[in-house]
This record gives structure tokens, C-alpha cells and sequence, in this order.
């Protein structure tokens, strides 16, 4: 039995958005939905720590699981 957490169908990929994580918050999105995005500009750490994408060719990612 293969169980996957996140699923292929249910990725989004957006050019810009304020912060993943705050994106796939929302309601409306699925568990098993995962998001991906070219530039974040109001990424979320913990405390007060937040994200950055440093580099060419960065990596945005957040996924929603039960």
C-alpha cells in the first residue's frame, strides 16, 4: 500500500505571494495540497524569524497534511 502525504494533482505554482505557509493556510485548500512559488515577500518563520530566499534559483515550498 503506498500512502502519500502530499499529492501531485493538488500543487499550485505561483509566481509571487506574501508568504506560502499563510497561502495554503486557507480553508478552501485541500489537505494533501502543496504550494510553490518564485518569490515570497512576507515569508513566516518561528519567533521572530522569517524566510528568505537568497540565490538564483530558490526553493519555495509549503505543503498542508492532516
Amino acid at each position: 500500500m503506498e500512502y502519500r502525504l502530499l499529492k501531485p494533482e493538488l500543487g499550485h505554482r505561483l509566481s509571487t505571494v506574501t508568504s506560502t505557509n499563510e497561502w495554503i493556510r486557507d480553508v478552501s485548500i485541500p489537505f494533501g495540497s502543496w504550494v510553490i512559488a518564485d518569490d515570497q515577500t512576507a515569508g513566516k518563520g518561528r519567533g521572530q524569524n522569517i524566510w528568505q530566499s537568497l540565490g538564483e534559483d530558490p526553493l519555495i515550498f509549503s505543503g498542508k497534511i492532516r
